[in-house]
């Protein structure tokens, strides 16, 4: 599957729109900080994920980046603490 990393970070003034994307971006990855999450997305799946994104934030008091990251920098990528390197996972859909 052709999928590829993407950092997702958000500032949302609100706490319903927060906690919203919040729990939205924990079906799509992990959370490395507070308001960061890294995903490991399909073309496909970034579009639905992206869509998402625009209904629920506040284009007014919201901010909203996506980064992709791709290969070769997530092995140049330097992590300091106890996180480390995502790697794609492996996994089956049944």
């Amino acid at each position: 599957m052709n999928r590829a990393l993407f950092l997702i970070s958000y500032d949302i003034a609100d706490d319903k729109r927060r906690n919203k994307m919040s729990r939205f971006l924990e079906d799509y990855g992990y959370r490395v900080q507070k308001s960061v999450f890294e995903c490991f997305l399909t073309p496909e799946m970034y579009e639905k994920v992206y869509q998402e994104i625009r209904l629920i934030m506040n284009e007014k008091e919201d901010r909203v980046r996506v980064y992709k990251v791709c290969r070769s920098c997530r092995k140049r990528a330097a992590i300091s603490g106890f996180a480390e390197v995502p790697e794609e996972e492996e996994f089956v859909v049944v």
